[in-house]
């Protein structure tokens, strides 16, 4: 087959890990990655949904769908109510300091926690390869917020998102770079 003839974009979706588990992390000063924290619908309800839970209590089996009874009562597992506003605000900063990258048309929020970027015109202003610029740009949101995220980078948004899905999230770096060919 001959790509060519394809899009050849530089696209890169980046999403952030575990993100209203996070936040609510972040918020009262606790290292997401460290700790065991689940977001509830409603903490005085025992049969409430878990909304989000950090690395920690997911590989403790405690994820999204999962009930506030299903979650161990410890004292080293934090179990709040969610803060719709201050994920907002997260996201809203997050999207700011991804847009110091690219121009506005380029930029694309998919959800609150997941956006695309066109790096394709921006590229040669901040880096040499889209790798090294989707590491610039999840570095400084981690610097700026103590947010984890991770990126997938395609030539078009369905090779970005799908590298982010199935490669990336898994992934050391918290990077992937798919392209037409192998």
């Amino acid at each position: 087959m001959d790509y060519g003839e394809l899009p050849n974009r530089v696209i890169i979706c980046i999403d952030m890990k575990s993100f209203f588990a996070s936040v609510s992390s972040v918020i009262r000063g606790l290292d997401p990655i460290k700790t065991r924290l689940a977001v509830v619908g409603d903490i005085k309800r025992s049969g409430s949904v878990v909304l989000a839970a950090t690395p920690l209590l997911k590989k403790e089996g405690i994820k999204t769908g999962s009930r506030l009874f299903d979650v161990p009562k410890r004292k080293d597992i934090h179990v709040v109510n969610p803060s719709m506003e201050r994920y907002i605000k997260a996201s809203n900063y997050i999207s700011s300091l991804v847009l110091q990258y690219v121009a506005p048309e380029d930029f694309h929020a998919y959800s609150i926690d997941e956006l695309f970027i066109d790096a394709t015109a921006s590229l040669h202003l901040f880096a040499e390869t889209p790798e090294e610029l989707a590491h610039k740009i999840i570095h400084e949101i981690y610097r700026k917020t103590r947010l984890t995220a991770t990126a997938g980078i395609g030539p078009n948004l369905l090779l970005a998102k799908v590298s982010l899905d199935h490669e990336a999230k898994n992934s050391p770096t918290g990077l992937a770079y798919w392209r037409y060919s192998l």
